[in-house]
């Protein structure tokens, strides 16, 4: 399985959190959005953005596709990282949605200055895109 992303990318970071929490293990492949990659073109060639998951040679993209993706097809590995109630999924997936643009200034504010890499500021952090991505099990009934 392979990760294609950036650093600054909270879409994959929403990812690559999904990805941890289901206890799986990835290549992660940095790209330069400016210099995109033929692999980053051919995986995603409508949209040519990150993230983008390949597993078992077939393309995944879209962050919030992926968490559910993951969740699925990896339903036996950690804890789900979505509810079980279609409903309550439903509302989950709305929440995203809205909170891409938010989080994405929050995670441009903390990470643009990589100087701050402490182990407890990337907790701090990766619990905050948890919870505001609503894949956080405290966030699950």
């Amino acid at each position: 399985m392979k990760l294609l992303g950036t650093w600054y990318s909270v879409w994959a970071c929403r990812v690559r959190i999904a990805l941890h929490l289901k206890d799986l293990s990835y290549g992660y492949i940095e790209e330069d959005l400016e210099n995109k990659s033929d692999l980053l073109l051919a995986s995603n060639p409508v949209h040519k953005k990150v993230p983008v998951l390949i597993h078992g040679g077939k393309t995944i993209s879209e962050s919030r596709v992926i968490v559910q993706y993951v969740d699925e097809a990896f339903a036996g590995n950690g804890s789900p990282l979505l509810p079980a109630d279609p409903h309550e999924r439903a509302t989950a997936l709305t929440a995203t949605t809205r909170s891409h643009c938010t989080t994405h200034q929050f995670v441009l504010f903390f990470c643009i200055n990589r100087s701050s890499s402490s182990l407890r500021s990337r907790f701090n952090i990766m619990n905050f895109l948890c919870m505001f991505a609503h894949i956080h099990p405290c966030v699950r009934s």
